[in-house]
């Protein structure tokens, strides 16, 4: 995986033509001094435009939100945890109050079923909601898990 500096807060990953996407539609976009209103942009360019490339905002992943969202309504109506995505794994682990559990098995073992999954995104591993659990600078995440309460 390709790495490259796009300017002194936004790194993009992925193949070269993912990057050079990315570029392209991150020119569309005007820094603020804002890092909450930033991501809202980001966001919201990534899944107007379907960038595939990992987009990194000060060092932390910036989602688009109808994208991940949808990732996680293909694991729902699949009926089935072990369809559980590396997408989702590291979403999860990483912006939704829950430790790794090692690796993605481990995290289906301890979560076996879709109603405990729905029962995790209101009572994380901290004893909160998904949303109490996020920084409030983190726009994308925070809608994402709004979003992923209502599942």
């Amino acid at each position: 995986m390709l790495n490259k500096k796009y300017n002194h807060k936004i790194t993009i990953y992925g193949s070269s033509k993912d990057i050079s996407y990315a570029e392209k539609i991150l020119e569309k976009f005007t820094m603020s001094d804002n890092e909450f209103i930033d991501r809202q942009m980001i966001s919201s360019l990534m899944d107007v435009y379907k960038v595939k490339a990992h987009v990194l905002y000060d060092g932390n992943s910036v989602y688009g939100i109808e994208t991940m969202v949808n990732k996680f309504k293909k694991l729902f109506r699949s009926g089935d945890m072990n369809k559980l995505t590396n997408d989702c794994y590291n979403y999860l682990h990483l912006h939704c109050g829950s430790i790794a559990h090692y690796n993605k098995r481990g995290w289906i073992c301890e979560y076996p079923t879709l109603g405990m999954l729905r029962e995790f995104f209101k009572r994380n591993e901290y004893g909160d909601d998904v949303v109490s659990h996020t920084p409030s600078w983190y726009y994308d995440v925070i809608e994402i898990n709004k979003q992923l309460i209502k599942l």
